[in-house]
């Protein structure tokens, strides 16, 4: 570790009608080959009315402490992109659950590197993310970009506990409000009826299992005999399937017990097979493997609610 300069930094004023106080000083960051780089950074104290020289020398001297006092860590210029690739996603995807790294890549590579990708990490300012944030609000949902607000503070706080940030740029991000844009739709019991009627099983079963319990369609996709409790009149939501992939719930409140009408329970004993084993899924493909929803939604549902009406 280099023996750190000693320095005062030094403070202008900028600007014509708004003037601020700007302080400028130097600091030690790496790059991405490992060697130290020495260079120029400023911050602004506040507007020249509102604060006096002295205050504004005193916060340019609360900057510099660190640094002169060998506390600062350098930050290591690697672009966006680079760290996202070549770090982020090989050391922290394979903790993940399988659901969470495909929204994680979706949004990376069609929001995310597009906009920060050739930025360096250190660069990247609160103002870029929040004008990230803007521009993406004009053309998705809220949510989805909450998500992306989400997903980038993870990259950012991974960065920072890894040593390339001393701050995450996207604490503290205004995001838009959180509405619905799209008006519910809820079907009336005479409409599931006549959903049903158009349905053969084990569709059937499965909406008529969906109406009543309220499942998830990824708990009822991952459903398995065994779960399923006959004489106590319930089934246990212990595994969710995803993109042909069970695995275990994903929060511990999702991990519950669901009491069933006794019409659910007749029509589910219908379906199941004298050969059915303990860890045979309910909805299955003729191969027994996990039903697909896009092409259960795409093939079945949707011509079954167009008959229906």
């Amino acid at each position: 570790m280099a023996r750190p300069r000693w320095q005062t930094g030094w403070l202008f004023e900028r600007g014509k009608k708004n003037r601020v106080w700007v302080g400028r000083f130097r600091e030690d960051v790496f790059r991405d080959d490992g060697t130290r780089l020495r260079r120029e950074r400023s911050i602004i104290p506040g507007p020249v009315t509102e604060l006096s020289k002295r205050q504004a020398r005193r916060a340019l001297s609360e900057k510099l402490a660190d640094i002169n006092q060998g506390r600062h860590r350098p930050e290591v210029l690697i672009t966006f992109e680079r760290f996202v690739l070549e770090r982020f996603e090989p050391n922290i995807f394979p903790t993940l659950r399988y659901s969470t790294v495909k929204n994680y890549r979706v949004l990376i590579r069609k929001h995310l590197l597009p906009f920060f990708g050739a930025l360096r990490l250190p660069e990247i300012s609160s103002v870029d993310v929040q004008m990230f944030i803007a521009s993406r609000a004009k053309g998705v949902a809220p949510r989805t970009v909450l998500s992306l607000r989400n997903r980038l503070s993870k990259i950012f706080t991974i960065a920072q506990r890894w040593g390339y940030l001393n701050s995450n740029p996207a604490s503290g991000a205004q995001l838009p409000a959180l509405t619905d844009t799209r008006e519910r739709r809820v079907l009336t019991p005479a409409e599931v009826r006549s959903l049903l009627s158009k349905l053969q099983e084990p569709y059937r079963t499965m909406v008529f299992l969906a109406v009543l319990s309220g499942l998830r369609c990824g708990e009822i996709f991952g459903l398995k005999w065994k779960y399923v409790d006959f004489a106590e009149k319930s089934l246990t939501v212990a595994e969710t399937c995803f993109q042909g992939r069970v695995s275990a719930p994903k929060t511990r409140a999702s991990s519950r017990k669901v009491f069933l009408a006794a019409v659910v329970l007749e029509a589910l004993s219908k379906i199941r097979s004298a050969y059915a084993r303990p860890d045979d899924l309910v909805f299955s493909s003729e191969r027994g493997t996990p039903m697909h929803p896009a092409n259960v939604q795409d093939r079945v549902l949707n011509p079954a609610c167009k008959r229906a009406g």
